[in-house]
């Protein structure tokens, strides 16, 4: 991805200055072209700016192997989990706003029909009113119609479009922000329709 921005800001700006020095009445489109180019640049040194480095002991590794899991930085998949791989640095944890935090997404299988879909809501229904500290669900009113959630994309900090994920997205309180509350969650939905329950910062990733 960051390299397409960077591709986009070459074409963006060195064609916005083409169609400017080449006249033919494209003036404006020629500045919006440039426009274009240095907002993609900007995003692509931000995305450098906030990948995580490669560890020492990666590059000085023989290229044929072999590798572990601390060879690549990846965050946690266990909702509420700690235990990053490699040199993660966190910066795709979600932080607290006010009294909650993002803390699981719950995906659905894709081949899930109606009733799958409400037996998801239902049990999250379930288990949100058994725990106090679990603050809102993103998702969950379509799930209990039978529909696919709707998250917005830009809570994962993913390219847009598409504008949403599929994807429920469960809020709960800091101090229910661990590991226990994670297994209580996957708990609840086994058996069901579910694809995976993941920490959002692992989702972030896997899908950026």
């Amino acid at each position: 991805m960051t390299f397409l921005y960077f591709k986009l800001a070459i074409v963006g700006i060195f064609g916005g200055c083409a169609m400017i020095a080449g006249g033919h009445e494209m003036y404006w489109q020629g500045a919006v072209a440039i426009l274009v180019g240095v907002g993609a640049l900007c995003l692509g040194i931000r995305n450098l700016r906030d990948s995580d480095p490669i560890t020492p002991e990666a590059v000085a590794r023989d290229p044929a192997g072999p590798y572990t899991a601390e060879d690549f930085p990846c965050p946690d998949p266990t909702p509420g989990g700690k235990q990053h791989n490699g040199a993660y640095s966190g910066w795709l944890d979600p932080a607290p706003a006010g009294d909650e935090v993002a803390f699981a997404v719950v995906v659905p299988k894709e081949s899930s029909g109606e009733s799958e879909l409400k037996a998801i809501g239902e049990q999250l229904q379930d288990w949100q009113s058994a725990h106090d500290l679990v603050r809102r669900i993103l998702g969950i009113e379509q799930l209990v119609r039978g529909e696919f959630p709707e998250t917005p994309a830009d809570l994962f900090w993913l390219p847009i479009p598409p504008f949403t994920e599929k994807v429920a997205l469960v809020y709960v309180a800091p101090a229910a922000n661990s590991e226990q509350t994670g297994a209580s969650l996957s708990q609840a939905l086994d058996g069901l329709s579910v694809a995976m329950v993941v920490s959002p910062a692992y989702y972030s990733h896997i899908n950026r």
